[in-house]
């Protein structure tokens, strides 16, 4: 189980286990990139991509002197990694730190070599997930390893597999950037973008291959193809995911008021922690003039509409996976508050699951009238409907 920790305002702390993706390999610096490859202060830089902070309880990182092949020393992480956040891994930290100050590293292995040639580190889980979450260089995955040299720093810069190196940049100047933010980030990589008109109901679905500082999501609206034009209709940020090197799936229904026989202009706009922003191409979606034949929801997956809707005092919740995952159904209020987590197990795939909300938050007491957001996550997907409670 994960430690909770509350504190006099009845919030809480949660230390997660990290799953692959969650933690990085962000930079490795060779030993001589100061210029002298016998101080022994080359490094590793992990970074938590995630919103969350992260147990480091059964997480080692493991150095290859030869690639592919076994590890020539294991170290054994502990404590945690606050969200967004890095710890870095030296031969030598007093060297390190005297190279590097004011960042000091938070652990050493006397092994740890980073002196180039095919030599590799990774990440690995000893949990009953056991298993590599990330890796710099071959370290018998089957990928091919690759000769580097020790006076390079290379930056992670892609979101395909560590162990290969064109998910790297090689800098052969400067010293690197441990503890703090690359000077080429991954970029935020929208690969898809989409609206569905299924029984009446319009739902945006869009995947991110990566996401960097990803705050959130806005979404805007127009009668035609012309942004300034466009108004935002979800009244909350959609939550990202932070930053992450592996695929997200999102979707949001829009009940906004449409016409039948129309066309509809959609546009995506992500947001950074910074307050900056990217707008994406538009798409766009003809609207029907009447909706008397509905497709057919075989082969529809997501989080459907309640219903009723508007309700009182519950209402059924019903969702269809394309595969068996697990899932947590929370509802919020317009503030993006939790109210209930009302549905957290595995489900299997292609099976409509049908939850009841009973109108009632975790203490179970009964909500007031108005609008709320019910959110379905899986641990890469990410579904968002709106309900309207009506007494």
């Amino acid at each position: 189980s994960n430690p909770i920790t509350a504190n006099s305002q009845d919030t809480f702390t949660y230390e997660l286990l990290p799953s692959v993706g969650d933690l990085i390999i962000s930079e490795v610096c060779g030993d001589g990139v100061d210029g002298s490859n016998s101080n022994d202060n080359g490094s590793m830089e992990i970074y938590n991509t995630t919103s969350n902070t992260l147990s480091l309880a059964n997480v080692q990182a493991r150095y290859y002197n030869s690639n592919p092949g076994a590890p020539t020393q294991t170290v054994d992480l502990s404590g945690t990694i606050a969200p967004g956040g890095y710890i870095i891994i030296t031969q030598n930290e007093t060297n390190f730190n005297a190279t590097y100050a004011p960042i000091t590293a938070d652990f050493s292995g006397s092994s740890f070599y980073f002196n180039g040639g095919d030599d590799g580190v990774d990440i690995y889980d000893t949990s009953t997930r056991a298993g590599i979450l990330d890796s710099f260089n071959d370290n018998g995955t089957g990928a091919s390893p690759w000769t580097w040299n020790d006076d390079n720093v290379f930056e992670r810069t892609s979101t395909g597999d560590g162990a290969l190196s064109g998910s790297w940049t090689e800098n052969t100047i400067g010293y690197g950037t441990p503890g703090a933010d690359n000077e080429n980030p991954l970029p935020v990589t929208l690969s898809s973008f989409t609206a569905q008109y299924v029984s009446g109901n319009l739902t945006l679905h869009w995947t991110t291959q990566s996401e960097t500082n990803n705050s959130g999501w806005n979404i805007y609206r127009s009668i035609s193809d012309n942004f300034d034009e466009a108004n935002k209709i979800n009244s909350e940020l959609i939550e990202g995911f932070g930053t992450t090197t592996i695929p997200h799936n999102y979707s949001y229904q829009d009940l906004s008021e449409y016409i039948p026989g129309s066309t509809y202009w959609y546009w995506l706009e992500s947001k950074e922690y910074d307050g900056s922003n990217e707008v994406y191409s538009s798409i766009s979606i003809d609207i029907p003039e009447n909706n008397l034949n509905p497709p057919d929801l075989s082969d529809v997956y997501g989080l459907f509409q309640n219903y009723p809707n508007p309700f009182n005092p519950s209402t059924e919740i019903s969702f269809c996976m394309d595969r068996d995952v697990f899932v947590t159904l929370t509802v919020y209020n317009l503030k993006g508050r939790k109210v209930n987590t009302i549905f957290q197990s595995n489900v299997k795939a292609k099976t409509i699951n049908k939850i009841i909300w009973d109108g009632k938050d975790e203490a179970g007491n009964n909500v007031s009238s108005g609008i709320y957001m019910y959110m379905l996550k899986t641990d890469n997907e990410t579904y968002l409907r709106k309900m309207l409670l009506s007494k």
